[in-house]
């Protein structure tokens, strides 16, 4: 039995669990903030850029706790929401 792939195999479920446990649920203020500078980018149906979710960062109070990433990823999930929406009506 090879050893080494099942210790990488606990090891990545070992970084899953502690992503999940980590992951903080977006508050209704940072909701609203994130909606009010880059809701435009749902309409469009693309992902914001990186130097447009800074521009909400600094722009923002609410979102001064977020990086980038998260703030990207949560408009890419409304836009594939809205999409899957659209292709299913």
């Amino acid at each position: 039995m090879d050893w080494t792939l099942s210790i990488h195999v606990v090891v990545c479920i070992l970084i899953v669990l502690i992503c999940v446990v980590l992951a903080r649920p977006w508050t209704t203020e940072e909701k609203l903030a994130v909606t009010r500078r880059l809701g435009h980018l749902v309409h469009l149906r693309r992902p914001p850029r990186k130097h447009e979710c800074e521009m909400a960062r600094m722009n923002e109070a609410a979102l001064a706790n977020r990086d980038w990433l998260a703030i990207k990823h949560h408009i890419a999930s409304k836009v594939r929401y809205t999409r899957l929406r659209d292709r299913t009506d």
